[in-house]
């Protein structure tokens, strides 16, 4: 409720007054909310019902225009201890809920600790471990071969140039055979330098913001459930 409709209920439930007083009154109340100082909604939540106004208007009916003043004044102090009465009862209640809620979130921690977590952390951490050894036997796998092929290729090459000159056949077939080994070694080395580039770059990193990501979830359902 705003103030041009607190004022035009107010009007409306003073229409079996006089008219003098009747503009008297609604003069006072016009000007009390232009000269408070205060928002339209906290003079109104001062005041009270536009009823209650009304009705004590016409309770003072026969006294001068100084009641008006009065009037409010003895409102908004009932209003006010009404209101601090409440804060002070919501204060106590929540101080109540405050330390039965403290005790249980201790009571939930507690319980985490010592059935939750012996499950979910060795589970995560196997998922984890499980993905680094796929990771770490492929870069091993791509290194042993790299190594192999390069060492086969220069053993061969060594080889065929040997026997390049007693029996050429021989030296060309394992020629062959050497380049072939370097060739796939170039090859292994190559896609070594992109799996690290991709591991570095893509793969360690999500891991990383996976777990954290899991590790933030479980926090927040704890936190939520507690």
């Amino acid at each position: 409720m705003n103030k041009e409709q607190f004022m035009n209920q107010l009007e409306s439930l003073l229409k079996d007054i006089p008219q003098d007083e009747r503009a008297d009154a609604l003069q006072y109340y016009e000007n009390y909310f232009e000269e408070s100082g205060k928002a339209e909604e906290e003079v109104i939540q001062a005041l009270g019902s536009p009823g209650i106004v009304a009705q004590k208007i016409r309770e003072n009916i026969t006294s001068c225009s100084g009641t008006y003043k009065v009037e409010i004044e003895d409102t908004i102090n009932e209003n006010q201890s009404e209101t601090s009465n409440y804060k002070n009862t919501q204060q106590k209640n929540n101080s109540g809920i405050g330390q039965e809620g403290k005790w249980l979130k201790i009571i939930g921690i507690i319980f985490l600790a010592i059935f939750v977590a012996p499950i979910v952390i060795p589970i995560l951490a196997s998922v984890v471990i499980v993905i680094v050894s796929i990771l770490f036997s492929v870069v091993v796998t791509l290194i042993s071969l790299i190594l192999s092929s390069y060492f086969v290729g220069v053993i061969s090459i060594i080889l065929g140039i040997l026997r390049l000159f007693m029996l050429p056949s021989v030296g060309i077939f394992f020629l062959g055979i050497g380049l072939i080994g370097i060739s796939v070694g170039i090859l292994c080395t190559i896609l070594f330098k992109k799996l690290i580039f991709y591991l570095s770059k893509k793969v360690v990193p999500n891991l990383y913001q996976g777990v954290k990501k899991i590790v933030i979830t479980l926090y927040q359902k704890g936190r939520a459930i507690l």
